[in-house]
């Protein structure tokens, strides 16, 4: 089977990225995945390493009590849950809907503490307690666990192990230095479209809504059609003096496999479970702060989000403040747009308050800049402030982004940013493997042409290597309502022979990154 790429007309897109392929061994079959949003076999990302202010840093020997606090939610397993952070911190602050604005119910079994939380020494789950390898990206198992169910799941009705929510909050005491820690995660094959995802955050309250993210779920894998896998997203937390620091990891779950395991990883290479009572090398874990602003209140949610664009004018300005250990003073409370105190509305919601205005549709400003400020009966002082646009009267025209012909015989574009290749010195012009990506005409590969006339197209190889894929720079400011590119369209025309070895392909869309508020 060969496949041929032969242009892409790309209105907007959300980010860029690398799709990559995957072929046959056999060298005269091929199968390739084009450069363009919602097309990933597999998608490679690099370590990321977040350098921590030293202002996140209490005392050493400050906390006392090991472990984790963990939150489990559960919507019903009949509901459609979108695999997404946003679905996930909606479900852990009680805000998430369903399409008639009825609050989802949440299934989990609560834990014993007075929040409904539990605390836990380790995170060590798999939705059926199964023991798992993790593999690295080339299919390497790196370190097995004995994981236990994750806490709350299946609820009540023993049955359910889909479309739930956990939140894990954690002060890890760090040495001064590089912290080299790892995540595993559930991962099916790339057709299926329902990974589990995390997000980790450092704050002063790590359960702030602008908290710093420092990892996310990434796929590592060369086994892009492999079902129920465990991989890794490794990554590294400077702390500039040792200390205890807060982190907060949220983690989501559509359906399919589950599993959520944190550990720390040496010069070595071993992987130990954070705080694990078992292991004299592990890192402790404590599930309390000395630190004021850890245990006041927090801004847990607001709306819109943050850097969104193409939101409806007539959108209410939305902030969930939830209480910590000290409470909201709500004559502290004070909201305005662009430089302009309003009167919000303040109400109760769960362990926290509502703080909503509802602006004039009639603005005409796209721009919009929102200041809140808020604290605690005591010393706590908070302000956060963020920014997003509004659709006025008129919209956005239409206009291509990039579009790629190969009339020039290379990556470059016909509109646009020319494509880049994943790995030039391995699939580039110059490249060391011996079946290269290669322009030609259809009738050059002997295949038929577009509406009936020769089209220059590009070949993608075959070679059996996640060095080969192209990255698509569009530029493109997010719209639709989101802080990604909601609304786009996507052209091109690919041959996909009628017959050959392994021929079954996947077009997924990456909803992280392509598409979703």
């Amino acid at each position: 089977m060969e496949w041929h790429f032969f242009g892409c007309a790309l209105p907007s897109l959300t980010e860029a990225f690398t799709s990559q392929m995957k072929r046959s061994t056999q060298p005269s079959v091929y199968l390739g995945l084009t450069a363009a949003c919602a097309l990933a076999a597999s998608v490679t990302h690099a370590q990321t390493t977040t350098v921590l202010p030293v202002s996140l840093a209490a005392p050493l020997n400050s906390s006392t009590n090991t472990g984790f606090i963990i939150r489990t939610v559960q919507a019903p397993d009949l509901y459609a849950a979108a695999n997404s952070y946003i679905r996930a911190l909606r479900q852990l602050n009680g805000t998430l809907v369903d399409s008639t604005n009825v609050a989802i119910p949440n299934e989990a079994t609560p834990g014993s503490n007075p929040d409904g939380s539990y605390s836990l020494p380790t995170l060590n789950f798999e939705k059926d307690a199964t023991p798992i390898d993790v593999k690295d990206g080339d299919g390497n198992v790196v370190v097995s666990f004995t994981p236990d169910f994750f806490p709350g799941i299946p609820g009540p009705a023993g049955t359910n192990t889909a479309n739930f929510a956990v939140e894990a909050v954690a002060y890890l005491k760090l040495a001064a230095g590089t912290n080299s820690f790892g995540i595993s995660s559930g991962a099916d094959r790339v057709d299926a479209n329902d990974d589990d995802g995390f997000q980790v955050f450092v704050g002063a309250n790590p359960r702030d809504f602008f908290s710093t993210k420092v990892a996310e779920a990434e796929k590592h894998t060369s086994q892009a059609f492999a079902a129920d896998q465990h991989l890794e997203t490794l990554f590294n937390l400077v702390a500039p003096v040792a200390g205890i620091y807060p982190i907060r990891i949220v983690y989501w779950q559509t359906r399919l496999g589950a599993n959520l395991e944190f550990y720390t990883v040496d010069a070595s290479g071993n992987r130990v479970l954070v705080n694990d009572p078992n292991d004299p090398n592990s890192l402790p874990a404590y599930t309390d702060s000395p630190s004021i602003a850890a245990n006041a209140p927090y801004t847990a949610e607001v709306s819109p989000l943050p850097g969104s664009s193409g939101i409806d004018s007539s959108a209410a300005l939305q902030a969930l403040i939830v209480d910590g250990t000290t409470h909201l003073a709500p004559a502290s409370v004070a909201l305005s747009l662009n430089g302009v105190p309003v009167a919000a509305a303040k109400t109760p919601f769960g362990r926290g308050t509502l703080v909503s205005f509802k602006p004039s549709p009639l603005r005409v400003d796209p721009n919009n800049a929102v200041r809140l400020t808020y604290g605690d009966s005591a010393t706590f002082k908070e302000t956060n402030t963020w920014a997003f646009t509004i659709s006025v009267t008129g919209g956005n025209p239409v206009t291509v982004a990039g579009q790629w012909d190969f009339d020039s015989g290379d990556l470059r574009a016909t509109i646009g940013s020319p494509l880049e290749y994943l790995d030039p010195t391995f699939d580039g012009p110059a490249g060391s493997s011996d079946d290269k990506t290669s322009f030609g005409t259809t009738a050059d590969y002997g295949i038929d042409g577009i509406n009936g006339q020769v089209a220059r197209v590009l070949r993608v190889p075959g070679t059996l290597s996640d060095k080969v894929g192209y990255a698509v720079h569009h530029g493109i400011s997010p719209n639709g309502g989101g802080t990604k590119v909601n609304q786009y369209t996507l052209i091109m025309d690919v041959y996909v022979a009628a017959t050959g070895a392994r021929r079954g392909v996947a077009l997924a869309g990456q909803q992280e990154r392509c598409s979703g508020r």
